[in-house]
């Protein structure tokens, strides 16, 4: 599997549009040789509760007039509320990328544990899942477990090695491949599962997995929030909030159909997936080259603009 995958691509992150590759994932659609320099930001992940705000999409400290591309227009008029003003529905990122093959196995399954974030570091080793999921064994021709980048090497990985579980390396932002990966290891399975709850839900199903919980659930904590003392500063009220939503009463309570005694009896719901997903959103090459500064005017605007604010920022510390 990890053979066939496309190879990992180192790349420079200048902005949210380049994380996972979606710069590239773009320029491709749009018939560019490379992706220019984006001037604003596009929220990449899947907020499955009722309600959002600008802290939780991760846009609080941002300057209002940025251009910034949301999942739907529910989260679009949200930020309006809260004085954003160049805000944009175009989907989720994840809906801009194609399926990779047809090779589909319908023997084989592909778990999700939980992992790390950048400033928050998963401690739990998840021995009992991975043992619920060697008991699935003799259903399946093979199992397969993707493993963040992040928690490469780390105690998660060496235990579904040692477990010998098929370890396959997750998204990882600096990565131009990372989406076309994720959409290519998806594509691969029928059977989806997982003990934690995620975007990965979403991608399986707008790749038209059959996906379920089963095994274990696991609900993160609230020390995960607070290693590297509190790097993003969250706020109480947020990090209650992430762990109300990845609890598992909540999580049960919200897509119990999701819930299985086995893999196997998951559930594909495409439909559902192109509504969550934005893909009634997705903007056309000159609505994305207008959202991201792409266009001759765009990028010496953005230059431009960039170069004002710091030279306004610098001035203070001259003195005459």
């Amino acid at each position: 599997m990890n053979n066939c995958l496309p190879k990992y691509k180192f790349i420079k992150n200048r902005s949210g549009i380049d994380r996972y590759g979606f710069s590239n994932v773009l320029a491709s659609r749009l018939g560019l040789r490379y992706a220019p320099r984006s001037f604003a930001d596009w929220v990449h992940g899947w907020f499955w509760w009722d309600s959002v705000n600008s802290e939780i999409m991760g846009f609080e400290k941002y300057r209002r007039d940025l251009s910034i591309v949301v999942q739907n227009e529910v989260h679009k008029n949200l930020l309006i509320q809260e004085g954003f003003t160049n805000v944009t529905a175009g989907g989720l990122p994840f809906s801009y990328v194609p399926q990779q093959h047809d090779l589909r196995n319908n023997n084989s399954l592909l778990a999700y544990p939980p992992h790390s974030a950048e400033s928050e570091i998963l401690t739990n080793n998840q021995e009992k899942y991975f043992d619920y999921l060697l008991s699935l064994k003799k259903d399946f021709e093979s199992i397969y477990v993707s493993i963040h980048y992040l928690d490469i090497n780390k105690p998660i990985y060496h235990l579904a090695l040692k477990m010998g579980l098929n370890v396959i390396q997750g998204a990882n932002p600096a990565d131009a491949n990372s989406l076309l990966r994720v959409r290519f290891m998806l594509d691969k399975f029928k059977y989806v599962t997982s003990n934690c709850m995620g975007s990965h839900m979403l991608y399986a199903l707008y790749s038209g997995c059959s996906f379920s919980f089963s095994g274990p659930f696991y609900s993160y904590e609230e020390t995960i929030y607070l290693t590297n003392n509190n790097f993003h500063n969250h706020s109480l009220n947020r990090i209650e909030h992430s762990l109300k939503v990845s609890n598992e009463l909540y999580i049960k309570n919200k897509f119990p159909q999701f819930f299985k005694d086995h893999p196997k009896n998951g559930l594909q719901n495409l439909d559902y997936a192109k509504e969550e997903i934005g893909e009634k959103y997705k903007l056309n090459p000159n609505e994305i080259k207008k959202a991201l500064g792409w266009s001759v005017y765009g990028q010496l605007s953005g230059y431009s603009s960039g170069i004002i604010r710091r030279s306004k920022r610098l001035l203070p510390s001259f003195k005459l």
